[in-house]
């Protein structure tokens, strides 16, 4: 499915829980709506919201060490590439010069 298709998919799925809820307030006991379970059910609903604010603070910064990581490691490799080639380059400057042919020279950066 598509990301469009889950987030319409949830959205009527919380929706249609709260209509749900709605409907059946009527037909719960009264004591089940006393000041005392409402309070302990906000409670709950806070202590889950921090528990899954949590557990998503985690997936970010596992995400995030994970893509530093990975980027480290595609810069160290350009850098290898790069050294590699300056050692190439310098050393077909130093064959060129002991030939003693001017035309193959190069500028070198070593």
């Amino acid at each position: 499915m598509s990301p469009m298709t889950d987030s319409l998919l949830v959205l009527a799925s919380v929706f249609g829980s709260g209509m749900l809820g709605l409907s059946l307030r009527g037909s719960v006991p009264a004591h089940y709506l006393a000041e005392d379970s409402v309070a302990m059910v906000r409670l709950c609903t806070g202590v889950i919201a921090t528990l899954a604010a949590l557990v998503l603070g985690l997936l970010v910064a596992s995400a995030k060490a994970n893509y530093d990581r990975v980027n480290d490691q595609v810069t160290q490799a350009a850098a290898s590439i790069v050294l590699l080639d300056r050692i190439r380059r310098c050393s077909a400057h130093s064959r060129a010069r002991r030939s003693s042919s001017p035309a193959r020279l190069r500028k070198c950066a070593c």
